[in-house]
């Protein structure tokens, strides 16, 4: 598999990716409209009012219309230094939201095409149809409304890729791939989602050194963690001045409170029903979505697949997958505060829901 095939399929699937984006979603095509109360409330305006500062050329360090005064470029949510970003500084708003939405639903979609491609070594066809599912499934769409949440989930594929890639092959190329996709998603500007990432890319590497040959199995763990470190470092370098700002709001915030107990978790009574929705029994709300039915049964084929060299993903997969519905639903369970005890940020979180999205 070329280097050079590798671009010509991916280019061919984003133009297909693109094209299914506007057949499917008639408010890409100016046919009605997106809607849902945070994005018509919130992201809307909160866009529109940036590109106005933009266009008078004063960058939007503070806002004194949300809330009693707010900070907009410290604010990582508001996604001011955000590349994919610019269409709402340079075009009216309800034109950008269609182009920004349209790119990272494909770029969600070009993401596990690229992981299955590369990492897994899944054929076209398979990479292609996984790229579908997960681009254009429940969970990328229902967060269409929460556009920062859909901006962060595009990049999940790729910081998983970039992980894979520095633990299994010894290029530095590599590392530079995995900080700059950590530092894009960082910036898209969802902190809850973004820290669940990194959570899944240290159990993701707990998981292949565990697999790897008892003999060298430490010379493994020093170059890997070696290069997931130095990634981590890179991405602190190449972002830190957002990052500085980020964590300095973040220490004046109200969950750094000791007192913090807003959390939204997943009700116990309906946590199994949670799982997939049975016709009008459902969980409502902006923390939940159902991935879909054909996503679920591509995970169990994938879990039935025969092949030895991806027990360890398989397994990852397994655990995760429980780890993350056991986190979903918060403080119910003795694993959510074992877990925050070690990692206290994740108590900080306000729906821990996303760990079990």
């Amino acid at each position: 598999m070329t280097f050079t095939r590798l671009i010509g399929e991916g280019t061919i699937l984003s133009v297909a990716y693109g094209l299914f984006a506007r057949l499917s979603l008639p408010a890409l095509r100016g046919q009605g409209s997106f809607y849902g109360q945070v994005l018509v409330h919130w992201f809307g305006p909160e866009k529109h009012g940036i590109r106005e500062r933009l266009a008078a050329h004063d960058l939007p360090f503070w806002s004194r219309s949300a809330f009693g005064g707010e900070p907009l470029v410290a604010n990582i949510q508001h996604g001011v230094f955000y590349p994919l970003n610019l269409p709402f500084w340079l075009t009216r708003t309800s034109a950008a939201l269609q182009i920004v939405v349209c790119v990272h639903l494909v770029l969600a979609a070009l993401g596990m095409w690229a992981l299955c491609r590369v990492a897994y070594r899944t054929g076209p066809w398979g990479a292609g149809f996984a790229g579908l599912v997960f681009g254009f499934g429940g969970y990328a769409l229902a967060h269409i409304v929460l556009l920062n949440q859909l901006e962060v989930l595009a990049w999940t594929p790729w910081v998983l890729l970039g992980a894979h890639l520095c633990l299994t092959r010894a290029e530095w190329r590599w590392v530079v791939l995995l900080s700059v996709a950590i530092g894009m998603q960082f910036l898209a500007g969802h902190p809850e989602e973004w820290v669940y990432t990194l959570v899944i890319i240290v159990t993701y590497s707990l998981a292949w050194w565990v697999s790897r040959p008892r003999a060298n199995r430490w010379q493994a763990l020093a170059s890997g963690a070696g290069r997931m470190a130095t990634a981590i470092v890179l991405f602190a370098l190449l972002f830190g001045w957002q990052l500085a700002s980020t964590l300095v709001l973040q220490r004046l915030g109200y969950r750094s409170s000791p007192s913090f107990d807003q959390q939204t978790p997943l009700p116990r009574a309906a946590a199994l029903n949670g799982l997939l929705p049975d016709y009008g029994r459902v969980v409502i709300g902006e923390n939940a979505a159902h991935v879909g039915v054909v996503a679920v049964l591509l995970a169990a084929f994938a879990l039935a697949a025969p092949a030895r060299n991806w027990l360890w993903v398989r397994m990852w997969i397994i655990a995760s997958g429980g780890l993350g519905f056991l986190m979903a639903l918060g403080s119910q369970t003795p694993v959510f505060r074992l877990v925050t005890n070690v990692m206290p940020i994740l108590g900080k979180i306000a729906c821990p829901f996303f760990a079990g999205a």
